[in-house]
């Protein structure tokens, strides 16, 4: 039942579909060897291919760039030792198109924390800022790198940390597997643009594991599209925009109010857009009640309140100002009450049995989303009462004719027997009599 829509890629108006960046032999004859061939395999356009090998240059090579649809960046330890990669990826994250970053023996803290940290792409950029040039001119040395030009590496690197992307130690570094994984998202990237049937809105410490990850296999079993973050975020993508894209695509919200749901900010953001959207909101109280969400006195205050408390020091104006704005607090406030008032399921009321709450949050998604469907298709709605129709006159009224055509065979065969025998009768005693 999940809705996509296909899009070529001729959509893209691009020359290739994929772009991939590295460095490093060791790198280009394994990792990146198995992605490209993988990919072209898969019909896509990459650079560099064969073909594209007699570009040298750093000029032309970075005119390629805009011309990618999808750029991968495989971050490994020597990364950040080229100046020309640096480029690249500064190209890569002016140009707007998607960037999946690939975390290859690399952390995500190392792209991040360039400037004061103590990881390996922050000694290469310290050891690329000291190198030095002779100027033949004032004979002098001077810096091969200029700062504004380090600046733009640094913030490059931070903005695409802040990508959700591939690590290889999360596949148990298997490359095979970390290549699929790629091919994969890129493909979807390309070609889909999905919509959702379910999102799930949850606290991840609490249920992500356990009762979250039974519900999303359970829907997705019924052919469902459903929409849980560790599960469904497009690689390449800034988390955030992401999730606000899939909830306004969602038809159907699950709201799991745990007992630390309001201890995440992210959760509160995700409630309020959930019920600015206007969709079907479901809510599932999951070790909490609906009281806990209203009033000043229930748990769920208790943590709003702690967050409009919290502070942060503003480096511009040198003061302590509040980290969440009173009118964000209050907005999410608002949210849990509205959220509060919705009938919903209660995992007490199944005996804290998970595997039933499953089952009635399960039919009652499938009952909504037929209810939605029929209302926005009503010609469909038509055409199914027409087949109904159609389908009790061959079952009922055509079984009714043929039995009523039977019977009255049935009286013409006993008419025509019972006369020959009456004839048969009056003939014998007529002849004896």
């Amino acid at each position: 039942m999940a809705s996509c829509s296909n899009a070529s890629n001729n959509e893209y108006n691009y020359d290739y579909d994929v772009f991939v960046n590295y460095h490093g032999l060791k790198v280009k004859k394994t990792l990146a060897s198995h992605l490209q061939r993988c990919l072209s395999r898969n019909g896509l356009r990459v650079f560099p291919g064969k073909q594209e090998l007699q570009f040298t240059s750093q000029i032309e090579m970075e005119g390629v760039i805009p011309t990618a649809a999808v750029h991968i960046a495989i971050f490994s330890p020597c990364y950040a030792e080229s100046s020309q990669c640096l480029n690249e990826l500064v190209q890569m994250v002016q140009s707007g198109s998607t960037v999946i970053p690939v975390f290859y023996d690399v952390k995500v803290s190392d792209l991040r924390w360039t400037k004061e940290g103590n990881g390996v792409y922050a000694q290469a950029l310290r050891d690329l800022q000291d190198k030095k040039i002779f100027d033949s001119e004032t004979l002098e040395e001077k810096a091969l790198h200029c700062p504004n030009t380090i600046g733009q590496w640094r913030k490059a690197l931070f903005d695409v940390a802040g990508k959700s992307g591939f690590e290889l130690d999360t596949y148990n570094r298997d490359e095979g597997k970390l290549v699929y994984k790629i091919v994969k998202q890129v493909l979807k990237k390309l070609k889909y643009h999905f919509t959702y049937d379910v999102f799930i809105n949850h606290r991840g410490p609490d249920v992500k594991h356990t009762f979250a990850s039974h519900l999303y296999h359970c829907l997705r079993a019924h052919g469902l599209q459903v929409f849980l973050d560790i599960e469904e975020l497009q690689k390449g993508e800034t988390i955030t925009p992401q999730i606000e894209r899939a909830i306004q695509r969602s038809t159907i919200h699950i709201a799991i109010f745990s007992e630390n749901y309001a201890q995440s900010i992210w959760c509160l953001h995700e409630l309020s857009l959930m019920l600015q959207s206007g969709s079907t909101i479901i809510p599932v109280f999951y070790g909490v009640e609906p009281l806990d969400l209203q009033g000043t006195d229930g748990k769920y205050s208790i943590c709003l309140n702690e967050l409009g408390q919290q502070v942060q020091h503003d480096y511009q104006t040198r003061q302590t100002i509040p980290r969440h704005d009173s009118s964000k607090v209050t907005n999410w406030r608002n949210a849990l009450l509205n959220a509060s008032k919705i009938d919903g399921f209660n995992l007490q009321e199944c005996n804290r049995d998970e595997g039933k709450l499953v089952h009635r949050l399960v039919q009652k998604v499938l009952s909504e989303i037929v209810t939605q469907n029929a209302a926005k298709h009503p010609t469909c709605e038509r055409k199914r009462d027409f087949l109904t129709s159609v389908f009790r006159f061959l079952v009922r009224d055509i079984w009714r004719l043929v039995f009523r055509f039977l019977v009255h065979i049935w009286r013409l065969v006993f008419r025509f027997l019972t006369l020959n025998i009456w004839k048969s009768v009056f003939r014998y005693l007529a002849r004896h009599i």
